[in-house]
């Protein structure tokens, strides 16, 4: 009799696992699919019909979910097919309604492991770089604001902990370009640095500016510095310049970090002036004019410039997946979560 039990508690835990996987394969996950060269937001977002944009897949997922509330059990994908997705103007925003739940995740995936990239800047075509003799002889120019782009952002201080980025910089065959600055960097990627000689007030200092009465108009002039510890760094607006005793005031809006010592490194940016050096640009942001010194062919190059802040946007999410997607040319973080519960798997 109790060999027959056993038998029978067997066949009833088979039986009843049989049934576990027929009930899981009979609700059949729920997926989307985005293309964004072959979709469209009217369509139903299957493989046939996919939708064009991941921000429709999204809003899509909030229904099937009840804004995050009842989450299927083994969850909801959305699939992304291969391509270039342009996010400068429509970015990823996620928040709580776009969560999963534990085990049952909310996945943004690349489908088939087809490539897929996500970007947040924009293409200067090879036929808009023009030369600049006026600046110099291995100098382009392009006129940004004539391609549309009209948003240039700016330079921010920062602080411990907080680059404050919002500027638009240059990317050139997928590399970052150098803020136009002074010492150049070496030819063996060494920067190069000068010193504070002495420290006039808590807002300004001198320092051996030898050809610095070139530099001209500095309204756009920045110094990087680190002003009084080696692991404290951060940028400080240039307020005036004064080449005849070498003397730089700063921008009490942008202060320095920590404090003014002497014998402090720092560089130079930020001026047409400074242009001099391959890998080297700056943006007149009066003009809405890109000057840059190329490395190589701009014909045979590809330049873009950093358009949007981010690309994927999480505040207080929960259980999502982000997984193959790759993403270029932020200004800032090109994907951040912040206020989420934890168990936000980002596979980038």
């Amino acid at each position: 009799a109790p060999f027959t039990s056993t038998i029978a508690m067997k066949l009833l835990h088979l039986i009843f696992l049989l049934a576990t996987i027929l009930w899981r394969e009979s609700i059949a996950r729920p997926q989307f699919f985005v293309d964004g060269e072959k979709g469209n937001d009217a369509n139903l977002g299957s493989l046939t019909e996919p939708f064009k944009t991941i921000t429709r897949a999204r809003d899509v997922v909030r229904i099937v979910t009840q804004n995050g509330t009842k989450v299927p059990f083994d969850g909801v994908v959305v699939n992304v097919r291969g391509g270039i997705y342009d996010m400068t103007s429509l970015p990823l925003e996620l928040g709580k309604e776009d969560s999963g739940a534990r085990g049952s995740p909310v996945d943004y995936t690349a489908w088939n492991n087809e490539t897929v990239v996500l970007l947040a800047g924009k293409l200067l075509p090879p036929t808009a770089f023009k030369r600049a003799p006026e600046v110099g002889p291995e100098i382009y120019k392009v006129d940004l604001k004539g391609l549309g782009l009209t948003d240039y952002g700016d330079l921010g201080s920062g602080e411990l902990g907080d680059c404050a980025n919002d500027k638009m910089e240059l990317f050139f065959n997928n590399e970052p370009m150098i803020l136009a600055r002074e010492p150049d960097i070496s030819a063996d990627g060494m920067w190069q640095w000068m010193q504070i000689e002495k420290v006039v007030n808590s807002s300004a200092f001198t320092f051996n500016c030898k050809n610095a009465g070139e530099w001209g108009n500095v309204s756009t002039l920045w110094v990087h510095g680190y002003w009084k510890f080696d692991w404290a760094d951060n940028y400080v607006h240039v307020a005036s310049f004064d080449a005849s005793t070498c003397t730089v005031s700063t921008d009490p809006k942008t202060p320095v970090l920590y404090e003014l010592t002497k014998d402090a490194r720092f560089y130079a940016l930020n001026l047409l002036h400074f242009l001099d050096s391959p890998y080297e640009y700056f943006i007149d942001r009066s003009q809405g004019m890109l000057y840059f010194y190329p490395p190589s062919s701009v014909e045979n190059g590809k330049a873009v410039v950093s358009v949007g802040q981010y690309i994927v946007n999480g505040s207080g999410v929960s259980h999502v997946t982000i997984q193959g997607l790759h993403m270029f040319y932020a200004r800032g973080t090109a994907i951040q979560f912040h206020d989420g519960t934890c168990n936000c798997f980002l596979i980038v």
